[in-house]
């Protein structure tokens, strides 16, 4: 197992998982300034696609840089060498089996035109697991900073390598509250209020106690509830772009230029005619899968009916995968939520509108099939509503709303119904948040939900905000310092490094006592 600090007053080895797009980023300013305020913590390494832009800076020397390249590209992974050998155990392996699920499947969304077998990406994941656990113990990581809910497959075996040697997280994300960010321990980030918490503060107490900058954002309009009205219209005539010749349009002109690395990770194509043809492919099967979908759906549901409504996650996306866990299978939900529909009940489902949107056909056509459309609309009691329904409708009307990990249940949330989740979203604390799994636990959360009030949800939701405020700061998420005057940038990104330093540094005693 990996070493201890030998003395407590040794800083703290931090390892910092930076994002994608790294180079003039929030992520950059937010290493800067951990490195210059942190008076307790060394920064010992990073993950980024560019360490060359940091290894020729004096300030950068002795922070190791690992390439995210090296973890993400088939061929780059299967040849890793920066960490000492680690040896692999059956028995080690098979405690990472969930994870190297989760990597399988978030691995599917690179695998574009069939990409490479099973076996060869389990070969890689075991290549990975490999390899963090010879990284983190020879270079005696005490903590890991996660800018962003990992979602790669590289970093989702980093979490899970780094829970099982006791290495600390902190998870740095978005919420759905407009302007927000949460900085939280991560086995933190998704725990339920405990019921009787905050039994002794009335409501009004509890309100008043919320900081009052986290409230007034939760209880504003919700930024980015309204799809593209743009998506919107391309999806209703999806013939646009699908002959072969307008693809190849572009592509003629120099048809074996290599394209972007991003389509190269886990696929076969190369070149940009390679894309060309898968691109035709796919948008021919989008709209097959559009059509599918069309055939089986109402324009004018009966919003008087006693119903459940249910809409579908775009994918590939991380809502479903890691976040969903299981339940990147949406028909398995569906499925558990047509059994137990109490009697009389109705189950409403929507597509994601944006599913059949031909830009993004080439990554996402085979997470859909004319079966999958099929096999939702002759679930019992079941009903396909067209994809143009206004959504906050279907919400206003319906008994209750269930989701994977959707904005959908918060939305619920804040009008005073209680929401169903199958996965882990970042309001799923909240007591009006039940989170199910099977048949069992879903009609027992269907008795409890119709349990409550308006006004106690009203109480969860508060209590909630309460007992995250000291983890959602009212600061957005990835300041922009292109839009944000620089005062305001810098003000921004130190309340986010400020919080991230309390968080590596605080006691559960010191958390408490924050809460009270």
């Amino acid at each position: 197992m990996r070493p201890k600090p030998s003395a407590s007053t040794q800083p703290l080895r931090l390892l910092y998982v930076g994002l994608p797009s790294f180079r003039d980023s929030f992520a950059e300013s937010l290493l800067r300034q951990l490195m210059s305020e942190a008076q307790n913590l060394e920064i010992a390494a990073v993950t980024t696609p560019a360490p060359s832009v940091f290894e020729s800076e004096e300030a950068f020397k002795g922070i190791e840089f690992v390439q995210k390249d090296d973890l993400e590209y088939i061929e780059r992974i299967e040849s890793l060498d920066k960490a000492p050998d680690f040896t692999l155990s059956q028995a080690l392996v098979e405690r990472h089996l969930d994870t190297e699920y989760t990597y399988l499947s978030i691995s599917d969304r690179n695998s574009i035109g069939g990409g490479y077998p099973v076996y060869r990406r389990r070969r890689a994941f075991r290549r990975i697991l490999s390899f963090w656990y010879g990284f983190l113990t020879s270079r005696s990581i005490d903590r890991v900073v996660l800018l962003g809910y990992p979602h790669a497959g590289w970093n989702n075996v980093l979490i899970d390598v780094a829970k099982a040697l006791s290495i600390k997280l902190t998870l740095v994300d978005f919420t759905v509250i407009n302007e927000t960010t949460l900085v939280s321990e991560l086995s933190r980030a998704y725990e339920p209020v405990a019921p009787a918490l905050y039994a002794n503060l009335s409501t009004d107490r509890v309100r008043d106690k919320i900081p009052p900058a986290l409230l007034a954002r939760a209880q504003a309009p919700l930024y980015g509830l309204a799809y593209s009205q743009k998506v919107k219209d391309e999806v209703q005539d999806n013939t646009q772009g699908d002959s072969f010749a307008s693809l190849l349009k572009s592509a003629a002109r120099r048809p074996l230029r290599k394209i972007r690395p991003s389509f190269t990770r886990l696929s076969g194509a190369k070149t940009r005619l390679a894309v060309a043809t898968m691109a035709y492919k796919a948008r021919r099967q989008v709209s097959r899968q559009l059509a599918a979908y069309r055939a089986r759906a109402i324009s004018q549901p009966d919003l008087s009916a006693n119903y459940i409504y249910f809409p579908l996650h775009l994918q590939p996306e991380r809502s479903t995968s890691p976040a969903g866990g299981f339940f990147d299978d949406q028909l398995l939900a569906a499925e558990i939520l047509a059994a137990s529909l109490p009697e009389g009940w109705e189950l409403y489902i929507k597509e994601h509108p944006s599913q059949f949107w031909h830009p993004r056909a080439i990554k996402q056509s085979d997470f859909r099939s004319e079966s999958f459309y099929e096999r939702l609309a002759a679930l019992p009691n079941t009903r396909l509503i067209a994809f143009e329904h206004d959504s906050h409708q279907l919400i206003e009307d319906a008994a209750l709303i269930a989701t994977i990990t959707g904005t959908a249940g918060w939305e619920t949330i804040m009008r005073g119904k209680p929401c169903l989740a199958f996965g882990e979203p970042w309001y799923r604390g909240c007591a009006a948040c039940f989170p199910v799994d099977s048949v069992e636990s879903c009609r027992n959360a269907l008795t409890r939900a119709e349990g409550m009030s308006p006004k106690d949800v009203e109480r969860s939701v508060l209590e909630f905000l309460l007992h995250y405020a000291d983890r959602i700061l009212p600061v957005p998420f990835l300041p922009d310092r292109k839009v944000a005057p620089a005062a305001e940038y810098l003000a921004q990104t130190k309340a986010i490094t400020e919080a991230v330093v309390r968080e590596l540094l605080a006691s559960p005693g010191e958390r408490a006592q924050h809460r009270a």
